[in-house]
């Protein structure tokens, strides 16, 4: 018999005609609210799936995440210096347990960007794309 593991859904909200998030909706199986502007607050979850909507338009993810609660954003980048990048489509979800959760441990904050730092892609009609958060287990 398999454990009850509790996952979270955070909405990371791309308003229309932009590219990156700035607010976001929380739910589990305990409390859920939201929009809450800023960054998505993971707090000791760890990012373990993404949840694309149907209304993507064509691009792939990338990442902001903030090390002092929200005050600054930077790009993420893996320790070989390339921007953490994620292949996405409409209607698709992403299971991120085949990357290492080294990536993801320890990022508290993020906000979600459609396209790259350097080309961000316009999500016309906005979108909101779902990160699932398990708990962190050691």
């Amino acid at each position: 018999m398999a454990l009850p593991l509790n996952l979270s859904q955070y909405g990371a909200i791309i308003a229309p005609g932009g590219s990156l998030s700035s607010s976001y909706t929380f739910s589990s199986s305990q409390v859920s609210g939201g929009p809450i502007t800023g960054g998505v607050a993971m707090g000791a979850d760890t990012l373990v799936g993404i949840w694309m909507p149907a209304t993507w338009v064509a691009a792939s993810l990338t990442f902001q995440v903030s090390p002092d609660g929200g005050v600054t954003w930077l790009e993420l980048y893996n320790d070989g210096g390339t921007e953490i990048t994620i292949s996405a489509a409409a209607s698709q979800f992403i299971s991120l347990v085949t990357n290492s959760n080294y990536t993801w441990r320890g990022i508290t904050m993020l906000k979600v960007r459609s396209g790259t730092a350097s080309v961000p892609v316009v999500q016309t009609g906005g979108a909101t794309v779902t990160l699932i958060g398990r708990p962190e287990l050691y």
